[in-house]
């Protein structure tokens, strides 16, 4: 077996020698690598151990384990004995799946009749075709020399059992020499051995040197060994084991791989072998355990449950609350999550006692940064702050201590954690990486996610107080049916642990969303009978707006801005901040140039680093144009200009370079570089287009097709393609809606869409408020959906389908399935469309105009209070736009109607109240007929010479000419008197719309509402 393992090993191309070491139960096959095998292959540690285990692992005949990793960078694998191993087996055993050896403990005092029940389960368990192989880690019949002493010569020769021992002690390879030596404070023993394996050989002892070995009594008399003993020639155990003073034997089997691999498959094996074992007969005095799943880490889960009860005690009497320990305990799951992370990006184990003792100690440590935080926002609560004050203020002036403590103990552990000599890699390594890891990323989301969790719980606790009993007994019933269900068919902790904590959201959340969404949206808050009236109060709509994370980040800085803060790079002094920066970027050149050894991690740290060193050369970029950007200094800012076009394309040039000529493959180092400076460019060229306003759909020139795709392209890239425009739509609009035809006026990108769309709860307004009956339409939004009825400019309708047949369609998808129900509303609505005739015809054959009234009746299916129509008569020929007209004023008798358009006669013929917008602000809000006054002494009349007419065209806002001989009849809007016999003449609704238009002065509406019963 050793010979053929041999065989295979010798395939690993990194290995310098194999060195095996052979007894008569074991072996021991040594892989030691060579000084440069990270040069000769791509492979990593981890790689190189799996090859070697997948090549003897279908070993039949022998059970093979392997060891950790040493940190010579060799390999030690055993065969024919042990218990066989698995790489990731304890990540395997986390997952439920299970390890690759289990054991069968054979326990008592008779150890021939405990040997024997080993033999025999050993026998049927070959037989079993699951099982791959099997061992008993008993050692007979082995050879042993027995010293059988003679007491009384001894004592006659002044000697002891201990000069005995001493002279044994010096018949090995090497022995101690029982002199010490000191350096310092420090003491070594000085032990002799031979120097070279040649020298062993020769000095190879034997029986024959055992005779003679010469024992030195107390009075320095010397005498042989065959002199004071027997030498006897037996055979015996090799190794007896005990727990708890009794003999143990320990039967070892591993399934074959297809039954590790399926949950399913390895419960039915492990089931077998329970019934094997319960089904044997068992001598008395012997006692028989299965043990499936052996885990050497259970103290420490043990440790980690008290240290979680611990922590949970003292927060709760701390606080006395039972609910804010729970949200300070949620930044531990967080924590778990970055060691985790951290652990599999630097190739450690994720379980074994390093990274487990790291947990131990980090529990402690990530809660500080939620109490801190927490417990700051409840004083304030105290003082009479609200909630989300008190939590957005204690963020702000905790963030600085939460940031500081967190960086100086990582920055305390890098060390340890970048730690390459034997045992520092081995043990404190990983301790460190997992205390980092799980630490830096509890602190980046702590500030986020806990302020949201605690505000989230507490909501949560509340709704469910306000909860009716009878509702709160049915969550807990199915609370505990989960509960039951996950205890009785999951097996294995975590995935019991996960399921609770899903069947503990769920439910709750579950009740939540069927009373608040699937009720709320039949919720009746307004009486049928009750007027309507809808407030509109400082709405603001901002299209492209940048994340909020963004306006907040952009906001600081602007605060800074004003106080002064903001370092503008004029003087030497203002470079102080680089006393904290070029260090860190001189640790990170050093950390991924010289530490690192993972490819792909050198190139993740070298684009971090390109960052790092960009952001500290702009200051001085900023500095040397500030003070020597003059016409005198054109030598300097050329040599500025020159050094940051080097380290912005220079650098990544060099680390290409670098990559090529460590890794010697051109494919991925082009890929790398067409990634890279793709970006770059994509960066440059979002910076342009922004900057320079670049409208992609109107270029000009050669090759505009290929650069409106190029641009195109860029302005899709998230963050670094086209910045976002931010485009105000709506600029603190105010205005109150009753019953009645309500007309929104304004040129095409007004407002008027938006405005509408968000009053029905399509869009989202980004500040200002709309209540409905002093409902506020964000709080209630489902229970006010019913309410609203919305038709907009184009809407698509099955031409292929009868209107009768189309509005029964809408009307099951509106949730009107009664069939008898369902056929009144639709000749409700049919007859209101006044389509009742021609409710048979498909509507492919409809006018324009009977279209738009199919529309209509669409929307009026579930009979809206709101109806919201967006410039339904564009398009339509006169006589239609009349009917439709008509058709929405004696719609409005018994709701409100918000009718948008640009065609002044319709608001004149039809509104009660109107409202313009220009480019999202209001300018006017009253009655029509109230608007003619806004024009007053600005509408005139006057003749002109035909040939001077383009000439007051081009100066003068002309609504109407009429051309009278050689003169022209000019009907003009201006603020001033246009000429020497212009006369001012009474102004109609087209000219105070358009004098509304071509006010520059927009920011104070005009508001005309007479105060009467109706309004």
């Amino acid at each position: 077996i050793v010979t053929e393992i041999e065989e295979r090993l010798g395939e690993v191309p990194e290995k310098e020698d194999i060195i095996s070491r052979i007894t008569e139960t074991t072996a021991t096959v040594t892989v030691n690598l060579s000084e440069d095998w990270d040069k000769k292959t791509d492979r990593e540690l981890p790689e190189i151990k799996n090859d070697i285990y997948e090549k003897v692992r279908n070993l039949r005949t022998a059970n093979i384990t392997m060891d950790e990793m040493s940190s010579s960078g060799g390999f030690s694998a055993g065969g024919a004995g042990g218990g066989g191993g698995n790489p990731g087996s304890g990540f395997m055993n986390l997952l439920g799946v299970g390890s690759q050896t289990e054991s069968v403990h054979i326990k008592g005092r008779n150890f021939e009749m405990m040997k024997t029940v080993a033999d025999d389960l050993k026998a049927i368990l070959d037989e079993l075709e699951n099982i791959r192989s099997s061992n008993v880690n008993v050692r007979e019949n082995v050879p042993e020399v027995h010293l059988l002493f003679d007491m009384e010569n001894i004592l006659a020769n002044n000697m002891t059992l201990n000069s005995v021992s001493t002279a044994l002690s010096t018949f090995g390879r090497e022995y101690s020499s029982g002199a010490t030596f000191r350096q310092g404070i420090e003491e070594y023993d000085i032990i002799l051995k031979y120097d070279t394996p040649e020298e062993i050989a020769e000095r190879r002892k034997n029986v024959d040197d055992l005779r003679t070995l010469q024992v030195v009594g107390s009075n320095s008399n010397i005498r042989e060994m065959n002199e004071l003993a027997n030498i006897v020639f037996s055979r015996g155990m090799g190794n007896i084991q005990r727990e708890n003073q009794e003999k143990k034997i320990t039967l070892s089997y591993s399934f074959n791989p297809e039954i590790n691999e399926s949950k399913d498959l390895l419960e039915s094996a492990r089931l077998e072998i329970d019934q094997i074992v319960s089904e044997m007969i068992i001598p008395a005095g012997v006692a028989v355990e299965v043990v499936h799943e052996e885990n050497e880490f259970e103290d420490f889960y043990y440790l980690i449950a008290i240290a979680f009860l611990l922590i949970f005690m003292i927060l709760a009497s701390a606080f006395e609350s039972l609910t804010t320990p729970v949200v300070l305990m949620f930044s531990i799951p967080l924590a778990a999550l970055g060691s985790l992370i951290a652990l599999i990006l630097t190739n450690n184990s994720i379980l074994n006692a390093n990274t487990l003792t790291g947990f131990l100690i980090l529990l402690g440590v990530v809660v500080n940064n939620g109490i801190i935080l927490i417990d700051y926002a409840n004083l304030l609560r105290k003082r009479g702050y609200r909630r989300s004050r008190a939590l957005m203020t204690a963020g702000i002036a905790r963030v600085r201590p939460i940031m500081i403590t967190a960086a100086t103990t990582i920055v305390a552990l890098m060390p340890l954690a970048m730690g390459t000599s034997e045992y520092v890699s081995a043990i404190g390594a990983a301790f460190a990486i997992t205390v980092i890891g799980g630490l830096a990323l509890s602190t980046m989301l702590t500030l986020i996610f806990i302020p949201t969790f605690y505000s989230g719980l507490e909501n949560a606790i509340n709704w469910i107080r306000s909860l009716n009993w009878k509702i709160k007994v049915v969550q807990f019933i199915i609370l505990a049916f989960f509960i039951f269900l996950t205890y009785s068919y999951l097996n294995v902790f975590i995935w019991k642990l996960i399921t609770t904590l899903v069947a503990v959201v769920m439910v709750p959340a579950s009740t939540w969303f069927i009373l608040n969404t699937l009720i709320s949206a039949r919720t009746t808050l307004i009486g049928p009978h009750e007027p309507i009236r809808i407030r509109i109060q400082s709405l603001v709509k901002i299209y492209e707006r940048e994340g909020r994370f963004s306006r907040e980040w952009k906001a600081g800085g602007k605060i800074r801005d004003r106080l002064g803060l903001e370092k503008e790079y004029r003087s030497w002094s203002e470079m102080d901040q680089l006393l904290w920066q070029l260090p860190i970027v001189g640790f990170l050149i050093y950390f991924t140039y010289f530490f690192l050894s993972s490819g792909f991690w050198i190139f993740i740290f070298s684009v971090i680093s390109w960052f790092a060193l960009m952001s500290v050369w702009n200051p001085f970029r900023k500095l040397f144009a500030n003070i020597y950007g003059g016409l005198e200094n054109k030598t300097l800012q050329k040599i500025v200009n020159i050094l940051t076009v080097i380290i912005f394309w220079g650098i990544p040039l060099a680390n290409l370079i670098m990559f090529q000529l460590t890794w010697n493959n051109l494919a991925t180092v082009i890929l790398l570089a067409v990634v890279w400076y793709g970006a770059l460019l994509i960066y440059l060229t979002g910076i342009r287009l922004t900057r320079d306003k670049v409208d992609i759909y109107r270029l000009q020139g050669r090759f505009r097709g290929i650069r409106k795709g190029f641009y195109k392209f860029v302005a899709a890239i998230p963050v670094i393609g086209k910045k976002k425009s931010p485009f105000r739509a709506l600029n603190s609009v105010s205005l109150e809606i009753g019953n009645g035809m309500f007309g929104l006026l304004g040129p095409n990108g007004a407002g008027k869409t938006t405005l509408m769309r968000i009053i029905c709860g399509i869009l989202e307004q980004s500040y200002g408020k709309i209540w409905v009956n002093d409902i506020d339409t964000q709080e209630k939004r489902e229970e006010l959906q019913g309410l609203i009825g919305y038709l907009p400019q184009e809407f698509g309708t099955y031409e292929n389908m009868t209107a009768h047949d189309y509005l029964h369609y809408m009307a099951m998808l509106k949730n009107i399935t009664d069939p008898v129900v369902r056929e009144e509303r639709v000749s409700y609505v049919l007859n209101a469309v006044h389509m009742i005739e021609r409710r048979h015809e498909k509507i492919g054959s409809y006018s324009g105009g009977m279209k738009q009234r199919i529309g209509i009746a669409q929307i009026l299916l579930h009979l809206p209070r709101i109806l919201v129509v967006d410039e339904p008569t564009a398009g339509l020929d006169p006589r239609e736009r009349i009917r439709f007209r008509n058709l929405l004023v004696e719609l409005s008798r018994e709701r409100v109607v918000i009718f948008s358009t640009h065609i002044i006669e319709d608001i004149s013929s039809s509104c009660n109240l109107v409202a313009v917008l220009k480019r999202g602000d209001l300018v006017y809000y009253g009655k029509p007929i109230d608007m003619t006054k806004a024009a007053e002494n600005h509408v005139w009349q006057f003749h002109v010479p035909s040939s001077n007419f383009r000439k007051v065209t081009e100066n003068h806002l002309i609504v109407h000419h009429m051309t009278e001989g050689n003169m022209v009849r000019v009907r003009c809007i201006s603020e001033h008197k246009p000429s020497e016999d212009a006369v001012i003449v009474k102004p109609n609704l087209e000219d105070a719309y358009l004098w509304l238009l071509r006010k520059k002065n927009s920011k104070k509406p005009i508001i005309i509402i007479p105060k009467d019963e109706t309004e």
